[in-house]
């Protein structure tokens, strides 16, 4: 196979040269803890040369952006081959960040929920908008509503698309229906074919194959008038055709463990997603103050058991929170011409509670056996998060990481998910 053969040296090679690079990077601690645990997804990656493997990335805002979940699947995606893009969603129509790669343009008026429920009033139509698989849904009621994606930029250079899944509800499981008159898409269909009907859960999971790559395409919803169930829209899940890799990550600003917990739908889409793999990056924002440790626990066993009911034959690997620092507020007196003069200025100091945070995380994925890989011991541990800031590896804010950290990230993610599949070949005597 393409890469058995260079495999561990690939990664030797990448360690040593994030380490000469990177004096805040422990590598050491860059490995897979526990991951036996990921030995029957390391048997399909065997398989990346004729199939397609799934994983799934959700998390937080660490993963919004993109960058850290964008350079793991570019690394990933190198090794074992390119199987498409994986999820998109219109973070921008909703004026919020999302990857950089592609855009969606929009006809009609769409608004947005969330898993946090942000901006919601009371008794709103939004009240009743379930949040799907990505953590957000785009929801309309306009006579002539329509998306269209795009590739864009450097970052998809290369990138087409050779069939999509498309995750629609509401008012769209009517409307797209055999013989889909109320789609839309360019020259070069081949097929639109349903792939699975929710009924219970009122969501449709369709199929758009192109008889050749494309890099755009547009879906539509006409004729429905002032409608009082709106169309909603989950995002989409992009194939290049080619075996390997599909990477979807997914992430919500300020999400937790208790607001995934909380969507019903998520677990249902979840179900259809099919991952050989799933990544939960989550914790970060639990660390942000005082945390109740035994309900962190227990958010994490319902999350990790809804997981198992849904996607019972998908392999899990948590990544647990780095460190943070927060920002701390205080009052200053200062003497002038015109005399005393109260200012108020603010300070990074350590953040006590993210530890205890990721030792729960620690402590829950020891007992269930679960895999994780731990970016807070990877980065330095206590203290190490100012360490990256002098070095232009994380944001003034205490919390987020810039590009370069993110991208960062990423890779050492790649290289301990690839240190441990070549472990397992090691033990395969492959």
């Amino acid at each position: 196979m393409r890469h058995v053969q260079w495999l561990l040296w690939l990664g030797i090679c990448w360690a040593g040269k994030a380490q000469a690079q990177t004096p805040s990077v422990d590598q050491h601690q860059n490995y897979i803890h526990n991951d036996t645990a990921l030995y029957d997804f390391f048997g399909k990656l065997q398989k990346t040369d004729s199939n397609v493997v799934r994983i799934l990335h959700i998390g937080d805002s660490h993963l919004q952006a993109g960058f850290f979940p964008g350079e793991a699947r570019k690394a990933l995606q190198q090794t074992f081959g390119n199987a498409g893009r994986g999820f998109v969603f219109p973070y921008h129509l909703m004026k919020t960040n999302g990857p950089d790669g592609y855009r969606w343009h929009n006809t009609g008026y769409w608004r947005d929920v969330n898993l946090l429920g942000t901006g919601v009033r009371a008794g709103s139509i939004a009240e009743d908008i379930p949040v799907g698989l990505g953590g957000y849904t785009l929801y309309s009621q306009s006579s002539a509503a329509a998306l269209e994606f795009t590739f864009t930029g450097a970052a998809a250079a290369g990138e087409t698309i050779r069939s999509a899944v498309l995750l629609t509800g509401g008012a769209a499981a009517d409307t797209l229906d055999i013989p889909y008159r109320h789609v839309t898409l360019p020259r070069g269909v081949a097929a639109l074919q349903p792939i699975q009907t929710d009924s219970l859960a009122d969501f449709r999971y369709d199929s758009v194959s192109f008889s050749t790559p494309s890099r755009s395409f547009e879906i539509s919803w006409k004729g429905k008038g002032a409608a009082k169930t709106p169309l909603e829209f989950y995002g989409a899940v992009l194939y290049s055709g080619e075996p390997g890799i599909l990477y979807n990550a997914t992430g919500v600003n300020s999400a937790r463990f208790k607001e995934y917990n909380e969507s019903w739908l998520f677990f249902r889409q979840l179900s259809y997603a099919k991952a050989d793999l799933i990544i939960i990056s989550l914790g970060t924002n639990e660390g942000m103050g005082r945390v109740d440790l035994t309900e962190l626990k227990e958010d994490i066993d319902r999350l990790v058991t809804r997981i198992h009911t849904a996607a019972p034959g998908s392999a899990l690997l948590f990544t647990l929170p780095g460190d943070v620092m927060l920002r701390r507020y205080r009052t200053v007196t200062r003497k002038t011409s015109k005399g005393p003069r109260r200012y108020r200025s603010s300070v990074l100091v350590h953040d006590p509670y993210i530890a205890a945070v990721r030792d729960a995380m620690t402590a829950y994925c020891r007992e269930h056996g679960l895999a994780y890989w731990d970016m807070y011991r990877v980065m330095g541990g206590a203290g190490s998060f100012s360490r990256w800031r002098s070095r232009g590896l994380a944001a003034s804010d205490g919390v987020h990481y810039t590009v370069k950290g993110y991208e960062m990230q990423g890779g050492l993610m790649a290289a301990a998910i690839k240190k441990a599949y070549g472990h397992f070949l090691l033990r395969q005597g492959k």
